[in-house]
């Protein structure tokens, strides 16, 4: 017989341990065959779509999806996708996000495909009137570039779009739907905004530099640059013409008090027209001498008035008083006075909304008329109404005035809690409101009016998603 050999290298296990090992081995082997039948009978359920706004057709970000009853839930990403899991059926999806109707999806069975679900944005009930939620239409939209900016141009518009970043900016002019008319690809600097001046020219404006913009047969043109800073020195107080006026409002006193006058572009001679204010806070300032201290042009401590000796911390509370009260007294009772001035075809349209109302001026300097408004005024509460004020629904006035010069119409905003804004046109005989549509997507830029349409623009939900130029038609 050849001998066995055996590598003692390998551990020698005892028979004691052997038969130990082999029964814990059996042991686990028997539990796991008993137990396998509870997990094959555990069956999960995916359900999975997409969310998008019912009017527009956007994806919708961040939506709330949830299990009715259970504490599973998820949201949906930037493409408005969303999967959940469940290991029971029936059940019912609540589908919710803010500024839009929540819905109910019940489910029976496991679905075949994806959902496709569409929200509808929210309508409201205001004065015993249903508001209507009209549908939007996009002007423009690219899925490479983004809008930074627009102006109407003599009959189209003029929008300012980019594509990665401001350097890579272009010009692009379209009729009033949005069709491509021309462009000019190539930008001077690093653009950051368009610019209608009181002649209604447009320039574009860079950090230092402002470029007048022009159309030569719908082909655009730029004329040399100005210095900005000039610029603004210039054009920033002038409003608007009216035949051979060149109309002005300047600001002063803490942009409290504005004065209104124009140019006779024949003369040259300088006529005021009219000079108001915001007598309430201006009593404010008067009747308190700290703030003559406060706003004086009389020098206050500084940081130089430091030497280094125990007085400094003296020095260092003045200035801290001096910065802190300051600014909250502007913010809360020497806010700017907003009293903007309009053409409305030959006629001046001051909203005087310190006084409570509107002054029209004919062309020969003469106030024509006066209508109260209030819906500038904030109503006052008890203290009950202020409480339940904390809970409701509730707007805010913007202070924002908008023309539509062809229609002759004026038009404000009141921003809801969600974000959205409603459109409210401003009778001009009575000063009274009328609703006239509530623009469904939270915190758009740029509202402008144009001959019965409200122009604005939104970037939608998510990073990934480019500003695009909407209009909605108010009926």
């Amino acid at each position: 017989m050849i001998p066995l050999k055996i590598d003692t290298c390998l551990p020698v296990i005892s028979t004691r341990k052997a038969v130990i090992l082999l029964n814990n081995i059996f042991v686990a082997f028997f539990i796991l065959i008993l137990s396998a039948p509870a997990f094959c009978q555990q069956t999960f359920y995916t359900i999975s779509g997409n969310i998008s706004d019912e009017i527009t057709g956007e994806p919708l970000e961040n939506v709330n999806i949830k299990i009715e009853n259970s504490q599973i839930g998820t949201a949906s990403d930037d493409l408005g996708f969303f999967k959940i899991s469940t290991s029971r059926l029936p059940i019912i999806l609540i589908i919710s996000h803010i500024g839009y109707e929540t819905k109910y999806l019940s489910i029976k069975v496991q679905p075949l495909q994806e959902f496709n679900i569409a929200l509808e944005p929210k309508t409201k009930l205001l004065e015993g009137v249903t508001i209507r939620t009209d549908k939007t239409e996009i002007v423009y939209k690219d899925d490479k570039y983004s809008v930074l900016d627009y102006e109407f141009l003599e009959d189209g518009i003029l929008l300012l779009i980019y594509k990665s970043n401001l350097l890579r900016s272009e010009l692009l002019y379209t009729d009033l739907e949005g069709n491509k008319l021309s462009t000019l690809t190539i930008l001077p600097g690093k653009p950051l905004s368009l610019f209608k001046d009181c002649l209604e020219n447009v320039h574009i404006f860079t950090k230092t530099r402002a470029f007048e913009i022009y159309l030569n047969n719908n082909t655009i043109k730029l004329y040399e640059a100005v210095d900005i800073e000039y610029f603004k020195s210039v054009m920033s107080t002038c409003r608007f013409q009216i035949k051979d006026k060149l109309y002005f409002q300047e600001k002063a006193f803490m942009e409290l008090i504005s004065n209104f006058y124009y140019i006779n572009t024949i003369s040259k001679k300088k006529f005021v027209l009219r000079t108001t204010g915001d007598q309430d806070k201006l009593d404010f300032f008067n009747d308190n001498p700290e703030n003559f201290m406060l706003f004086s042009s009389g020098r206050a401590p500084d940081l130089g008035d430091f030497k280094g000796l125990p007085n400094d911390f003296r020095i260092d509370s003045i200035i801290r008083y001096f910065d802190v009260e300051s600014r909250f007294r502007k913010m809360t009772f020497l806010s700017p006075a907003y009293i903007p001035v309009f053409r409305l075809g030959d006629t001046v349209c001051i909203f005087n909304h310190p006084a409570n109302k509107i002054e029209f001026y004919n062309y020969s300097d003469t106030l024509v008329k006066e209508t109260a408004i209030d819906y500038h005024k904030t109503k006052k509460m008890n203290n009950l109404e202020t409480l339940g004020y904390a809970f409701v629904k509730s707007t805010k006035w913007q202070e924002k005035i908008y023309i539509d010069e062809e229609l002759k119409k004026a038009y404000t905003v009141f921003q809801n809690i969600s974000g959205t804004k409603d459109l409210k046109e401003i009778d001009l005989a009575t000063g009274k409101l009328t609703l006239k549509l509530t623009i469904p997507f939270p915190f758009v830029q740029k509202i402008k009016i144009k001959n019965g349409y409200v122009y604005f623009i939104y970037k939608g939900w998510g990073e990934t998603y480019r500003k695009k130029l909407f209009r909605q038609q108010i009926r």
